[in-house]
């Protein structure tokens, strides 16, 4: 989600998880996302030092980017991403969701998102009505081969979705 945790330490600790996945592995996703250019744009790069506080000296689009990488980089076969898109800029917005299209191919992925463009990747749609997910007719341009889910929750007898979906690819 966009409220994913930076740990204290470097910012290339905190895209390899600590040395849990290998440097090059989280680099090919920073691509990815554009950060490779912002990280190298700061006087330490990758040895920028985060304290995991509002006092880090990084804006937050670059903050939440960070946290993206460092689950993304580990290869998840199941991806459960809320509102990534939030505190992201215009170009870190466009390079999320070319990457969650890629990414959609390779792996089940579960978004939940207010976004129109993030719910266009789901081929499955489902509604969340007093605790049942049903099966509701695709979205125009979702990939039909894809298990994705878009589920909304809605209150009680009303049979209108509110709240942000759920997407699941």
């Amino acid at each position: 989600g966009s409220d994913g945790a930076i740990f204290r330490g470097t910012i290339r600790e905190n895209i390899t998880g600590f040395g849990g996945v290998p440097l090059g592995q989280a680099l090919q996703i920073a691509g990815y996302l554009g950060l490779d250019q912002a990280i190298s744009r700061l006087p330490a790069g990758l040895d920028t030092r985060l304290e995991g506080s509002q006092a880090d000296s990084i804006a937050p689009g670059l903050k939440h980017r960070i946290t993206l990488i460092r689950a993304l980089a580990r290869k998840p076969r199941i991806i459960l991403v809320e509102n990534a898109d939030k505190s992201l800029d215009m170009e870190g917005y466009r390079q999320l969701y070319t990457l969650l299209g890629r990414l959609r191919r390779k792996t089940a992925m579960i978004i939940v998102s207010e976004d129109l463009n993030l719910k266009l990747l789901a081929s499955r749609h489902m509604v969340l009505e007093n605790g049942v997910l049903q099966r509701v007719p695709s979205q125009a341009g979702a990939h039909p081969a894809q298990q994705v889910i878009s589920a909304a929750a809605v209150p009680s007898g009303s049979g209108q979705p509110v709240g942000s979906e759920v997407l699941a690819t």
